[in-house]
């Protein structure tokens, strides 16, 4: 009997031993780059000090990264705004309307990215 296992929305179950970063054979080619946005996700959300953050700031913070593919993620452009609710669709991560004074705006919380970020992003990931 196997201790510590969960079903990954790839349909494999994985045995976790510390950390889980990459998912490993059977899963889709393009996971590993919804990872990679996970960790830089939290390192923006940790460098601007900002919850919630705007999804058009956080696009823009990703697309400024670049060492990363988000400045040329959606064919050659920056990434989007659309682009990023969909690619954390999958962690079932979702923008909301939210408010600061009299402004609204779409934005995610800090807190709605935890579990995947325990479960995808180790925190000395950069």
């Amino acid at each position: 009997m196997r201790t510590n296992t969960t079903h990954f929305r790839c349909g494999k179950d994985r045995t976790l031993a510390g950390w889980f970063w990459k998912c490993h054979s059977g899963c889709g080619a393009g996971d590993e780059i919804n990872f990679l946005l996970l960790g830089d996700v939290r390192n923006i959300f940790n460098r601007i000090d900002a919850d919630p953050i705007p999804s058009a700031d956080l696009a823009q913070a990703l697309a400024e990264m670049e060492d990363r593919p988000w400045p040329e993620l959606s064919r050659g452009k920056p990434i989007t705004t659309v682009k990023l609710a969909l690619m954390l669709k999958r962690f079932r991560i979702f923008p909301g309307t939210k408010r600061d004074g009299n402004t609204t705006f779409k934005g995610y919380d800090r807190n709605s990215f935890d579990d995947a970020f325990d479960r995808y992003a180790p925190p000395g990931d950069s």
